[in-house]
């Protein structure tokens, strides 16, 4: 979870950390299924080179919005 007064935005760092994140939970777990990285964050995450590791995210709103259905 990231809490940001903006969008949150990826630099190089950050996307090599949350690589090996995933590479140290395939090697604990052993599992060969797909591992989606989700950022839960307070605007989202702003659109870069290095922002393409995310997958998904949820946002603020997506929690204490009422359902549009």
């Amino acid at each position: 979870m990231k809490f940001s007064q903006s969008e949150y935005t990826i630099d190089k760092d950050y996307e090599m950390q949350l690589r090996n994140k995933v590479g140290a939970f395939r090697d604990a777990t052993g599992t060969h299924d797909a591992l989606h990285v989700t950022m839960i964050t307070t605007y989202g995450v702003k659109q870069n080179s290095h922002s393409s590791i995310v997958q998904s995210q949820v946002k603020l709103d997506d929690l204490f919005m009422p359902s549009r259905e």
